[in-house]
């Protein structure tokens, strides 16, 4: 049985919406105010001969202005109360659960490592591409969201994450280093997010961050983790094999020139499904597996 948890968050309303409702409101004050003006300098015509007059023009246009404005107030407000559904994790022993201490990371093992062999595949786009600049994609990105309205949104990376702050609907979990393409990246995010840091290697997934990241998402908080050590881009395998499935799970897409065809930069989102965990599961199981630690 699905069980849905609503936590509403003040802070996760978009600024432009908020602003954007605060004119509105001024407007009907303003509209009502004038209207009844009208009523009381016109109260004993309108309320003897002209009592059609004030029904018509005065009582109908305000009340359909009214019911306007509560049904908008009440759409921009539940941007920021996210349902967050808790499903049965899937069937499959490799995707989530006991057994990934005995599949993925048995006894010994502390990370797993893309071997190089695996950059190709990895490099294959895994969802929906929205290419363009972080101007370009921003309205599509609210666009995408808005059509598939997911359970669950999770975002990989310091630029994508930053975007989907910006969008309606604010991200369960954001996964960043500090970096961009090797740069330093700052950002200030949400003070009402949670924070975590978890423990990474370059190039691979260790035991400390995936089961990080899988605390996070069973605590149903809004959650930044912080990677230390290491690269935040493959932390994505995880976060899609432990997302709730109708889950969105986002990533940024750098340009890649060198294959056939080339894949332009941009955004991609990945439509959480169990045929897509069992993808990431193909894929993670390619890793070799270590007992370096991060």
């Amino acid at each position: 049985m699905t069980r849905v948890y609503n936590h509403f968050d003040a802070k996760a309303i978009p600024r432009n919406k908020v602003i954007r409702l605060q004119i509105i409101t001024i407007i009907i004050a303003g509209y009502t105010a004038v209207n009844i003006l009208f009523v009381e300098f016109l109260g004993d015509y309108l309320f003897h001969d002209g009592l059609v007059l004030l029904v018509t023009l005065f009582l109908v246009p305000l009340t359909c202005v009214l019911i306007a404005f509560a049904i908008f107030f009440k759409k921009t407000f539940k941007q920021g109360q996210h349902s967050f559904k808790k499903v049965p994790p899937p069937a499959s022993k490799n995707i989530t659960g006991d057994a990934i201490m005995t599949s993925f990371f048995p006894e010994g093992v502390e990370a797993r490592m893309a071997s190089r062999e695996l950059r190709p595949e990895l490099a294959k786009l895994h969802g929906d591409l929205i290419a363009g600049t972080e101007e370009e994609t921003l309205p599509r990105i609210n666009e995408y969201l808005q059509q598939n309205h997911p359970s669950f949104l999770g975002g990989c990376g310091d630029v994508i994450s930053k975007n989907l702050l910006k969008t309606d609907f604010y991200p369960d979990v954001i996964i960043i280093d500090g970096q961009t393409r090797r740069q330093d990246y700052k950002d200030e995010f949400p003070p009402s997010y949670q924070q975590r840091t978890v423990e990474n290697v370059t190039g691979g997934v260790t035991r400390s961050s995936w089961f990080g990241i899988k605390d996070v998402i069973e605590s149903q908080e809004r959650t930044i983790i912080m990677v230390t050590g290491g690269e935040e881009d493959l932390l994505l395998i995880p976060l899609v094999m432990l997302a709730p499935e109708n889950a969105i799970v986002a990533y940024g897409q750098p340009p890649i020139t060198d294959i056939d065809p080339p894949i332009p930069a941009g955004a991609v989102m990945i439509k959480v499904t169990s045929e897509v965990k069992q993808h990431f599961a193909s894929m993670f199981e390619k890793f070799n597996p270590t007992n370096r630690e991060a």
